[in-house]
């Protein structure tokens, strides 16, 4: 169904590089609610396509999840920097380069077959209307973002449980 890149971090080569000084932490999956990778996971991806230069996850995430959201961003080739203390505690997720992506489309042409597969999968199957509203592009300046404001919260900002 839905493929995230896995959130694993290889070991170290460079032993002063590890935050917690203990080197088995690092090679252990960290185990997280399915719908907070997905969120973050859809959250970098959109990222990635906008001109945003930087992302703010809340401080309602755990620790385990701020370690899920740095590996996946390091994945993604991001910075990743937690600040705050205790409760207050945030995670910011920044672009490396300076230099505005290009965004790719991709024009799938589908046989007629396909299409009616899709169509009754969907019907059979239909998205949520969360699901539904993060498929749908918004067209800003002729980039196609998924992040608009909507019921008073931005959702392009990653939510917290």
């Amino acid at each position: 169904m839905f493929n995230a890149p896995r959130a694993t971090m290889k070991p170290s080569k460079n032993k002063k590089s590890s935050h917690h000084g203990s080197n088995s932490s690092e090679s252990k999956e960290i185990h997280i609610d399915e719908g907070v990778k997905i969120a973050v996971n859809l959250s970098l991806e959109r990222f990635c396509y906008s001109d945003q230069k930087e992302l703010e996850f809340p401080s309602s995430f755990t620790s385990t999840e701020r370690a899920f959201v740095h590996r996946l961003a390091q994945s993604f080739g991001y910075i990743s920097k937690s600040k705050g203390k205790g409760a207050s505690r945030f995670l910011t997720v920044r672009k490396k380069g300076v230099s505005a992506k290009s965004v790719r489309s991709i024009f799938l042409t589908l046989s007629p077959s396909s299409s009616y597969f899709i169509r009754s999968l969907l019907q059979r199957f239909p998205g949520s209307k969360r699901e539904r509203a993060d498929m749908q592009p918004n067209i800003r300046g002729g980039m196609a973002l998924a992040a608009e404001t909507e019921n008073g919260f931005d959702r392009n900002r990653a939510s917290g449980r």
